[in-house]
């Protein structure tokens, strides 16, 4: 408990240390005049902290978040492919269509991501950098999968 109280207390150390930097630039450089030409910023002290720690981004990014923007990816690729295989351009869209895309899991970032590489030939399911590799996280891929659509 004694431990979480010492985090807890340095995470808002460090908040608050990153508030006296933003706020030391914001006045030092923003709203001082601009030395290029003449002219002073009208950018907010709220959007500046915004685009600096890039608070409309997403800093932790879930297996589930990840998985299912592959999937929709994916997903939409499939349509189109289905509608006219000859005519559908890989360079347009996310993600290869299920079907002409490798099926080899990696581990990436205590991810398990699908590689986006195509398949070597119809008679192969795998890429060819991957043709002789073991698949080793293809079962724990597909328990995360399950969960996922429940």
């Amino acid at each position: 408990m004694e431990q979480s109280n010492d985090l807890s207390r340095l995470l808002k150390s460090f908040n608050r240390l990153d508030n006296y930097v933003a706020k030391y630039i914001y006045e030092k450089y923003i709203t001082d005049i601009n030395y290029n030409n003449g002219e002073s910023s009208n950018e907010s002290y709220v959007s500046f902290v915004n685009k600096i720690f890039s608070l409309e981004r997403p800093r932790i990014i879930t297996q589930k978040e990840s998985l299912e923007t592959d999937l929709s990816n994916m997903e939409i690729a499939d349509e189109e492919y289905d509608k006219d295989p000859k005519e559908f351009k890989t360079s347009q869209f996310d993600s290869l269509p299920d079907i002409k895309r490798c099926s080899f899991i990696r581990k990436h970032k205590n991810k398990y991501k699908r590689c986006a590489n195509g398949i070597v030939n119809d008679d192969s399911d795998m890429c060819y950098k991957h043709i002789e590799s073991k698949n080793m996280y293809w079962d724990k891929w597909c328990k995360v999968l399950e969960e996922i659509k429940k």
